[in-house]
């Protein structure tokens, strides 16, 4: 994830017009764990926005799906090429499209095997120390338990500055990264970082 990171940074500075001082990094979903990491390790990151702020990714998704897939029994596991033939009663289509897109991007074969890797995506105390650019952490209140309470140690944790915002379903925007109402959550992003960046 370092090298990852610091690459794509190069990159945005070596844009002409970027201004170092102004580099801003936001991770939306899954990115929200990666912009993590990649701020903990690279100075250069000057502004954060996690949406949501994971630190604990197994247990991020073990709270959406409901239970620990790496704990099923083995009988129970399922690999890719199998979800094109589990009947929709047995799984609705977008959840197989789901499970296939989770299996793939943690490069597992199977479910199981996928929930396992999940556990090695941590962000150590340690490393949320070492975050001392100003952050926004970003909820949806309808999220669930188990993203609130990241985001509650995100903000704990972070060696600088921290503000929040937690979405409520009177903003139409509680759900997970707040896909309901988009143009809110990017008009409180891009105000906090004109404040930021004042």
């Amino acid at each position: 994830m370092k090298k990852i990171g610091r690459v794509a940074i190069d990159h945005v500075l070596d844009r002409p017009h970027t201004d170092p001082k102004r580099v801003a990094l936001m991770g939306i979903s899954y990115g929200g764990y990666f912009a993590i990491r990649i701020a903990a390790n690279d100075a250069r990151v000057k502004a954060l926005i996690p949406n949501s702020p994971i630190l604990d990714l197994h247990s991020y998704m073990t709270s959406f799906a409901g239970l620990d897939a790496a704990e099923m029994p083995d009988e129970n596991d399922f690999r890719l090429a199998d979800l094109e033939h589990i009947p929709d009663e047995v799984m609705p289509p977008q959840l197989r499209e789901m499970a296939g897109n989770l299996m793939r991007r943690m490069g597992r074969d199977s479910f199981k095997q996928t929930y396992i890797r999940l556990r090695e995506y941590r962000v150590s105390e340690s490393d949320l120390k070492r975050i001392v650019c100003p952050a926004l952490a970003l909820v949806g209140a309808g999220e669930g338990e188990e993203p609130i309470a990241q985001a509650k140690r995100f903000r704990a944790g972070v060696g600088g500055p921290v503000a929040a915002h937690i979405f409520t379903p009177e903003e139409g925007a509680d759900g997970h990264c707040q896909t309901a109402n988009l143009a809110y959550s990017a008009a409180v992003s891009m105000d906090w970082l004109d404040e930021t960046f004042a």
